[in-house]
């Protein structure tokens, strides 16, 4: 299993490192390049975005700062009535699993998993 996470803050560095020690391949994005940096030295490997991201791993994993941040990056991932996803870099099953806050109406957005 791929992994990627988004949003290497405190929160996000400390759990994503956890994920490096645990031998887990994991790629990482954060805005700030010096945070993904820090992590490219643990061992992981630095996307240039989210997207980007998305396209390399088989869950996403995120900690952003607050509800609707997390609200906007997760509306990427999750599929229209149409059933194209919303973010064309994501493979067809991602997940996503948040680790903040999130609005009711994301967590009953459908996912590309339970299409």
């Amino acid at each position: 299993m791929r992994y990627g996470y988004i949003g290497l803050g405190h929160l996000g560095g400390h759990l994503a490192a956890s994920l490096i020690r645990a031998g887990s391949e994991l790629t990482v994005y954060d805005r700030d390049p010096a945070l993904a940096e820090r992590h490219r030295a643990m061992g992981a490997t630095v996307a240039g975005s989210a997207a980007e991201l998305a396209g390399q791993v088989d869950h996403v994993f995120t900690c952003l700062p607050s509800p609707q941040v997390s609200e906007a990056v997760g509306k990427k991932f999750r599929r229209e009535a149409t059933g194209a996803p919303v973010s064309p870099a994501a493979q067809e099953g991602t997940d996503l699993t948040n680790s903040h806050s999130a609005s009711a109406m994301l967590m009953k957005a459908p996912m590309p998993h339970a299409m």
